[in-house]
C-alpha cells in the first residue's frame, strides 16, 4: 500500500513536521535524507537503488553549505568538466586542505578550509574565473600580509569534499605524494590536459631571460602522470631527470622554441606566465618612445624578485651609461655571471633592443639600437 507521510517520515528518520516542510516549503534537504528516501524506493517498488539516486541527480541544481544566517549555496557539479580539472591541478601545485574546530558561541563548528597561494595575483584571477564557471562561486583574493604573494580562502565543505572524497586529495601535507586524480587520470585526454594546465600554471616556471619552461615537483607520482600526458599530446620535454635533485624535486623542462610554442598550450591564457612565454615565442608586441618609457614599461613587466636579482631595467641601465659594452663589461657592471649576462644581451638583440657590431678582434659589441620604433617592449594587461 501507498506510504502516508509520516510512515515516509519514520523511515527515513526524520520528524513529520520536517518531512512537510520540505515538501511543501521548499527547504534544502540533506543529502543524507535524500539518500534513505532512495533506499526506501527500492524496497517499496523493487528497482534498484542506483535507479533512483540517478533520477534525483538529474534535479539537483544547487547543494547549500554553512548553516543559519550564513546559509550559501553553489551550483551542484555533476560531470567532470575542464574547469573542475583545472581547480584540481591548482590545488594538486599550491592548493591546501584543513579540516579544523572552532569554538562559535558555545557551539563546537568544524570548518572545511581550501586555501591557494601564489605570488601572481593573475594566477588567482584564473582560479576564482574556473570556480565561478564550475560553482557559481567567486572567492575574494587577498594580500599575503608575510610575503609578496597572494591568496584565495574558502571555508565551503561542499568544495572541501570534491577535492577531499572525489579527487582523494588529503589534508595537509601533500607535496612529495600528490598525483593526478585517478578520476581525472581515467577521463578524456582534453580533462587531463586541463589538470596539467592547472598543475603548470602555479607551479610551472617561465625563465625571464631565455623563455624557457620548468615544472619541478617533490612527488615522483604527479611528475610521472604530468610526462606521460605531454608525451601523448606531443609536447615532449626536452629535458627529465632521472633522479631527484639535492632539494628532493623532480624536473621538467622545454628549451627549443617549437615546443615553447606548444607549451603556450600549459598555461592558462592572460596569465603572468603565459604573457612571459609569449614575449620569448613571439617578441613583445609593445613599443615605447623613448628609453625612460622603456626601462619603466621593462620594470612593470620583468620586476626584481629579490634583493640580489638582476632585471632587464639594469642592463638596459647599464648600457645606456656606458654606451658600448662587452659581454665581460657588462657582466662586470652588473655583477652577474658572463653566461648570465650574455642571456640578457642576446635576449635584448632579439627584441631590437639593442644592436650589435664585431670589433676588430671579433669580439661582439653591444649598444642601444637608435631606432626606437623598432624596440620590441613587453606589455603587461594583467597585475603582478
Amino acid at each position: 500500500h501507498p506510504l502516508k507521510l509520516k510512515e515516509i517520515a519514520s523511515e527515513i528518520g526524520v520528524t513529520y513536521a520536517t518531512l512537510w516542510e520540505y515538501q511543501k516549503r521548499g527547504r534544502g534537504i540533506p543529502l543524507q535524507v535524500l539518500k534513505n528516501l532512495c533506499v526506501l524506493a527500492s524496497l517499496a517498488t523493487g528497482k534498484s537503488i542506483t535507479h533512483f539516486s540517478v533520477r534525483l541527480q538529474t534535479k539537483i541544481q544547487y547543494l547549500e553549505y554553512g548553516a543559519g544566517p550564513s546559509k550559501k549555496t553553489c551550483k551542484a557539479v555533476k560531470l567532470l568538466d575542464n574547469n573542475l580539472a583545472k581547480i584540481a591541478g591548482a590545488h594538486a601545485a599550491d592548493g591546501h586542505l584543513r579540516c579544523r574546530q572552532t569554538n562559535r558561541g558555545e557551539r563546537n563548528v568544524r570548518r572545511y578550509e581550501f586555501v591557494v597561494r601564489d605570488g601572481y595575483r593573475s594566477n588567482l584571477e584564473a582560479l576564482v574565473k574556473w570556480m565561478k564557471s564550475a560553482f557559481s562561486l567567486q572567492p575574494k583574493i587577498r594580500r599575503e600580509s608575510s610575503s609578496e604573494g597572494w591568496n584565495i580562502y574558502v571555508s565551503n565543505k561542499i568544495i572541501f569534499r570534491y577535492l577531499n572524497q572525489i579527487f582523494g586529495f588529503p589534508t595537509g601535507r601533500k607535496h612529495d605524494i600528490v598525483k593526478m586524480p585517478d578520476i581525472i587520470a581515467n577521463s578524456s585526454l582534453d580533462v587531463q590536459k586541463s589538470f596539467c594546465l592547472g598543475v603548470f600554471t602555479f607551479d610551472g616556471g617561465v625563465d625571464h631571460r631565455t623563455g624557457y619552461v620548468n615544472l619541478q615537483t617533490k612527488s615522483y607520482k604527479l611528475f610521472k602522470d604530468i610526462n606521460q600526458v605531454l608525451r601523448t599530446v606531443d609536447i615532449k620535454p626536452d629535458y627529465m631527470s632521472k633522479r631527484p635533485d639535492h632539494y628532493g624535486r623532480w624536473t621538467i623542462r622545454f628549451r627549443k622554441t617549437q615546443k615553447l610554442r606548444k607549451c603556450l598550450t600549459l598555461f592558462e591564457p592572460m596569465t603572468e606566465k603565459w604573457e612571459r612565454l609569449k614575449d620569448h615565442v613571439f617578441r613583445p608586441a609593445g613599443h615605447a618612445k623613448n628609453f625612460r618609457e622603456l626601462v619603466m614599461k621593462f620594470k612593470h613587466a620583468y620586476p626584481r624578485t629579490n634583493a640580489k636579482s638582476a632585471t632587464f631595467s639594469d642592463v638596459l641601465r647599464v648600457i645606456h651609461d656606458l654606451k658600448r659594452v662587452t659581454v665581460r663589461k657588462a657582466s662586470s657592471a652588473i655583477d652577474r655571471e658572463y653566461t648570465v649576462t650574455y642571456e640578457y644581451l642576446k635576449k635584448l638583440e632579439d627584441w631590437r633592443i639593442l644592436s650589435s657590431v664585431r670589433s676588430n678582434t671579433g669580439t661582439k659589441i653591444w649598444q642601444i639600437n637608435s631606432d626606437a620604433g623598432q624596440w620590441r617592449v613587453p606589455v603587461r594587461i594583467v597585475n603582478k
